[in-house]
């Protein structure tokens, strides 16, 4: 329905043929949603003629300024050429209920004695667009007589306004909640930088204790060959067990205990006794075995530098002097003994 006339509208636009009232006010008409009002109370209380005076009187206040905008030459300068309670139709089948609001549909026709402007769409009724703007004005005063908002005009969404007691008491309570809101929020992004922080230290921690447990149980092996490791544990007991000793001390004793040889008594010196010849016979074997011993020790030693060589010839030389002289006390004891027999 809005379609055709708005078609029919714009037919008159275009060939400069003068449309009807009818067709102006269906097309220019502009719905409106007074807040929380019955249609019971809508006519109870007689708003219909309170709501037409209150969009008259607008209407002269915004025209009167804006005499282009609604559509006309002259407007508001008198009272035979202004708006009146009559000026303002409505659309039939309205007001009606909307859920818990109410729905009224009007139109402004043009003050009479008034002529449109020729820049003016319209040759009835105030364009819709200015309508917009003089509820604007109206609903303030609307609702100082009636106690109800005009909260929607077509498409454009008016609200409602606070009360100065409600303002009151709903600024602290934003600003408090505003603050609460920013402390809060300050003290989850610090909460989170610590929760990071330690979530990173701990990371850390896990990470070396794993790589801990990882070298310990994953240690490098060697292959060893069996000989070589016998030999090396050989070795390391050898050392470990037997001093170090000099050169020559290691050649002579390692498999062939020194004997030491004690000086002859004075007694030996003087003579030869029956004790002295046991004890000659007794010592002849071992002093072989030692001289045989002693032989094959030089046999199988390496040879011996000149100090050491001097050295040995010495020992050499006074071991055959002692035994040449316990030859001839042997000699003399045998002599001895023939003569007492």
């Amino acid at each position: 329905m809005k379609l055709s006339v708005l078609l029919v509208v714009v037919l008159c636009m275009i060939f400069h043929v003068r449309c009807d009232l009818a067709t102006e006010s269906d097309a220019y008409a502009v719905e409106i949603i007074i807040y929380r009002l019955t249609t019971d109370t809508w006519t109870a209380n007689s708003m219909e003629t309170t709501f037409s005076g209150t969009i008259a009187s607008a209407a002269n206040t915004y025209c009167e300024s804006n005499v282009a905008t609604c559509g006309l030459e002259t407007c508001c300068t008198s009272v035979s050429i202004s708006f009146k309670e009559t000026d303002v139709g409505k659309i039939s089948d309205y007001p009606k209920k909307d859920l818990k609001n109410l729905k009224h549909k009007f139109y402004l026709k043009f003050p009479t004695g008034s002529t449109a402007s020729n820049s003016s769409v319209t040759q009835y009724v105030v364009v819709n667009s200015a309508l917009y703007e003089i509820i604007r004005l109206a609903r303030t005063t609307f609702n100082t007589q009636t106690g109800y908002w005009i909260t929607w005009a077509d498409e454009t969404y008016y609200g409602v306004p606070a009360t100065t007691t409600e303002n009151q008491i709903i600024i602290p309570i934003a600003f408090v909640v505003l603050f609460l809101v920013i402390f809060l929020a300050i003290g989850l992004h610090f909460w989170n930088k610590r929760k990071q922080k330690e979530a990173r230290i701990q990371k850390k921690i896990n990470d070396k204790k794993a790589l801990k447990k990882n070298q310990a149980m994953v240690q490098p092996t060697y292959r060893v060959d069996p000989e070589i490791k016998d030999l090396d544990e050989d070795h390391h007991e050898k050392t470990k067990e037997s001093p170090k000793k000099p050169r020559k001390q290691k050649l002579y004793t390692d498999n062939y205990p020194i004997k030491t040889y004690e000086e002859p008594t004075k007694k030996h010196m003087g003579g030869a006794s029956d004790t002295d010849s046991a004890i000659k016979m007794e010592n002849e074997p071992q002093q072989d075995d030692q001289d045989l011993m002693d032989s094959k020790l030089s046999r199988g030693l390496p040879p011996l530098d000149g100090h050491e060589e001097g050295e040995r010839k010495k020992k050499k030389k006074k071991k055959d002097k002692k035994k040449k002289h316990h030859d001839e006390g042997h000699d003399n004891h045998s002599a001895n003994l023939s003569t007492e027999l």
